[in-house]
């Protein structure tokens, strides 16, 4: 009886090892929200290959691999997909059979950085010109006078503001598939006579 046991046991723990599904690869960034640039590894079980898209579609053995501790970076925002995959009978270089695992899913998002104001001075005579630099290519930058938050519906820059009274200014920048800047706040003061 004691014998039978465990050949079962043994037989169990066979099946469990065969049948096995891979872990799912692991990104070593848990921050989804980023600026600058993002780095990171994917891991996953030993003798697994991973396989990854940063565009959001199916992940599969002709797609970019990452080979075991190798380092990639994003500079834009990105929907990784990654999956493990490894032979099935890992002797055989013939064989061209795998188990795969799950695929995991991770949104990264770049947040934009502030716009920058490039006029000279916060106070002024009689007129003061703003102009904002956006923090990269196509961004679009909204903008209210009256101290109110920008939103969707906020004014759009697209040329030179020009200040004649006291005004408190601010503005985001906004992208899409990007995260929305901080918003600047700044107040310009018309000097009294």
């Amino acid at each position: 009886m004691m014998q039978r046991n465990m050949v079962l046991f043994l037989i169990a723990m066979l099946c469990a090892t065969i049948f096995a599904k891979l872990s799912a690869p692991v990104p070593s960034c848990r921050d989804t929200v980023f600026t600058g640039k993002i780095k990171m590894t994917l891991s996953c079980d030993s003798g697994a290959m991973v396989y990854y898209t940063t565009n959001g579609t199916t992940p599969g053995r002709r797609s970019m691999f990452a080979p075991l501790g190798w380092k990639f970076e994003f500079d834009t925002s990105v929907i990784l997909k990654a999956i493990a995959m490894k032979r099935t009978a890992p002797l055989d270089p013939k064989s061209t059979a795998f188990d795969s695992s799950d695929i995991v899913t991770q949104s990264y998002m770049k947040k934009l950085s502030i716009p920058k104001i490039l006029s000279l001075s916060k106070t002024f005579k009689d007129s003061l010109a703003i102009k904002i630099k956006p923090p990269e290519k196509n961004v679009l930058i909204r903008y209210t006078l009256d101290g109110t938050v920008p939103g969707q519906t906020s004014a759009e820059y697209k040329a030179t503001i020009m200040l004649k009274q006291t005004t408190t200014f601010r503005c985001i920048a906004t992208k899409p598939g990007y995260k929305d800047s901080d918003i600047l706040t700044i107040e310009f003061k018309k000097e009294l006579n």
